[in-house]
Order: structure tokens, then sequence, then C-alpha cells
């Protein structure tokens, strides 16, 4: 690596370093003084506040780098060269018959590396840590009751609807499961005090275990329940792990999605994201769709929006640090306009899910070729 390499990678990553810390810090100040209440009797409870602050904002601290570390590489490698500029050493650079290609290069090369560690953190990082991001401050271990996101089956036609849910527990209080047709000898809806949702092992498949059966004792000779010629509806006859006053609904739908709604999406990786799409019992909307295509591109929109961001600067020979900051933010308003657009109408099918994501790519990868054009000589 020669001298001019580590000298521009060292800037680039001191100022992503400040830029990174500076908006993180500014992001838990903003939201510690909103819960701060909450904290402190944490504190009193886990040994202190300063071990619960870390505990909740260190899982969080991944998440906001997941969304802004495309924009933070863009921003810091546009700083980079603002700075070099304006102590004219990247004039005696260019002096010294060093073409502006050698200068980019390795300032794209750290972003692309700024990506890639964006790319495992979301798909490694924050899916371990899912369980500690799905809930708020003001139920952050999920001891509150609160409101459950009603679900349905698609292989069993079951509804799956409950007053609220605990997850500390994976719990669900007073739910309601409507039943289709084909399981009409339970009625026309499962009515219990409490359900469990318990994985797959031995002795059943995955689903929820309901307790104290509105309806009184099942009878001995009770028959399972079948949709489809499949278990949708287990009863005690010959299971000793049921109680008379209890049934099993067999549901591959995760007990996150009736806790936390759509949010579970974004703390799941996208191979675990694939897997759930694949299950007959969950049917996924367009926007999650849109959400997966989205991942896979992601990368290449971070790198062109660091080349548009490069390109601008080097164009305009820019020293004005504060001039450089209203073109980051210019390209980032245009960047948010074509991207929620898109996932917009991807989200509501007027375009297809994979248009929808690849469209911001298909839309600023041709302005990066044109506003790139003469430094790459």
């Amino acid at each position: 690596m020669f001298i001019i390499d580590r000298y521009l990678l060292g800037t680039y990553l001191k100022t992503l370093a400040v830029l990174f810390l500076s908006m993180t810090g500014l992001f838990i100040m903003v939201d510690t003084t909103s819960n701060f209440d909450e904290f402190v009797a944490y504190g009193k409870q886990q040994g202190g506040l300063h071990r619960v602050l870390f505990d909740y904002y260190a899982p969080r601290v991944l998440t906001f780098f997941d969304r802004t570390s495309g924009i933070l590489a863009m921003v810091a490698g546009m700083f980079v060269v603002s700075v070099l500029y304006r102590s004219n050493e990247l004039t005696a650079i260019l002096a010294g018959g060093v073409p502006k290609s050698r200068v980019v290069r390795p300032i794209l090369a750290v972003s692309l590396l700024v990506s890639l560690v964006a790319v495992a953190n979301r798909e490694w990082a924050i899916p371990k840590l899912r369980g500690k991001l799905i809930y708020n401050a003001q139920n952050w271990k999920g001891e509150n009751p609160r409101p459950m996101t009603p679900a349905y089956d698609n292989r069993t036609d079951i509804f799956m609807d409950g007053k609220a849910v605990l997850a500390a527990q994976r719990l669900i209080l007073e739910p309601k499961f409507t039943l289709p047709p084909a399981l009409a000898a339970f009625g026309t809806r499962l009515v219990a005090a409490r359900a469990f949702q318990q994985s797959a092992n031995a002795e059943h498949p995955a689903g929820y275990l309901l307790d104290e059966v509105a309806g009184g004792e099942r009878g001995p000779g009770e028959a399972d329940g079948l949709v489809e010629g499949q278990l949708a509806i287990l009863a005690p006859r010959g299971r000793a792990w049921l109680k008379p006053n209890q049934l099993f609904v067999a549901s591959e739908i995760e007990f996150e999605q009736l806790a936390a709604g759509h949010a579970w999406q974004d703390m799941a990786g996208s191979l675990d994201l694939w897997r759930a799409m694949k299950q007959a019992s969950q049917d996924f909307s367009a926007a999650t769709r849109v959400r997966l295509h989205a991942r896979l591109v992601q990368p290449l929109v971070d790198m062109t929006l660091a080349v548009i961001g490069l390109s601008l600067i080097l164009r305009r020979a820019q020293r004005n640090i504060f001039v450089a900051a209203g073109v980051s933010l210019f390209v980032i308003a245009c960047f948010f306009v074509v991207t929620l657009g898109a996932h917009g109408l991807g989200g509501i099918y007027l375009l297809r899910p994979d248009l929808a994501a690849w469209l911001p790519l298909l839309v600023f990868m041709p302005v990066a070729a044109g506003v790139s054009q003469g430094i790459w000589e």
C-alpha cells in the first residue's frame, strides 16, 4: 500500500467514525431523554443505569448503522475530497501527475468494505439480537401485555386473533381462532383463556397450545381436525401431554409476527425471510418481497451513491465544505424520493416487487456513469 493510499484511507475512516459517532450519539441522547424514567426503573432491577443503557442501545446501534451505512460512506468520501481541495493537497497530488482515478479508487474500495460490513451486520448480527430489538423501552422485557397482530394461516385457513400477547412467555391472552368449514366439528371459533407457542418436536408440529378451551372438557373419542388431509387441530385423545380442556393448533406462524406485526421482518436475515415466504402457512405481502429484493441490490446502490457523490465534488473542484454538505443532502433527498416511491408502488402491486427494488439502481446508475466521465482517465 502506497503512502497516498494510507493517507486517504486514514482520513476517510476518521471522517466516517466522526460522522457515525456524532449521529449515533444524537440518536441515543434524544431517545434516552424520552425514555429516561423507564431506564431508571430497569436500572434499579438490573444493577445500574449504565448497564441498562448499554444492553438496550448496543443492539440498536447496529440497526442504526444498517440504515445509515450507505449514506455515511458517501458523505464521508465527499468530505474527504472537499478537505483535500480546501487544503490544496489534492491540487498538489494532481500536479504531481497522479490522476483523479488514483485518488478515487482507495475511497471507493473502503466504501465497498463499509457496504459489505453492513451486509454482514444485516444478515448475521441483527437477527441474533432480534429479541432485544422488537420491543420498545416501555415493554423492553416483554413482560407487559401488548396488542396482538392478527394473522391468517394460509395452510389451515384459521384466522388467529386474541386480546394481547406476553412476549416473555410467548403467550397469547384470550385467543380467538376463527375456524374454516373443514373444522366445523370444533365449532366456528376456538376461544380459550391462553395459548402458548411451542416449537415442533416428536409429539407435535409447531403451533399453539390452547389452554382452558371454552366449551368444557373434550371427550376421549374426539377426533383430530384435518384440512386437506393435514393435521390442523390435535385433540386430547391418546395424547398424555394434552389435558381434556386443551387443544393444539398446528401452525407455522411465528410468534414474533403476532407480537410485532411486520416489524420482525426488518430484523430477520434474508435467508430466514426467504424460508418463511416458502412456508405454506404464511402469505406475505408484496412489500415483503420488495424488502427481500432490496437487500440483494443494496450494496450496488451504496456504491452507485458513492460514485455520484465523489464525481460531483471532483467535477466542481469544490473547496467549500458547506457546499459539499448541501450537495450531499441533495443527492440523499433524490435517492430517498426515488427509493420510497418505487418501494411504495411495489408494495401495492403497481410495480413488480423485483422491479420496484431494482428501480433506484436503474435510475441512479446512468446518472453515476454520466457524472463520473472524466475522472477515470
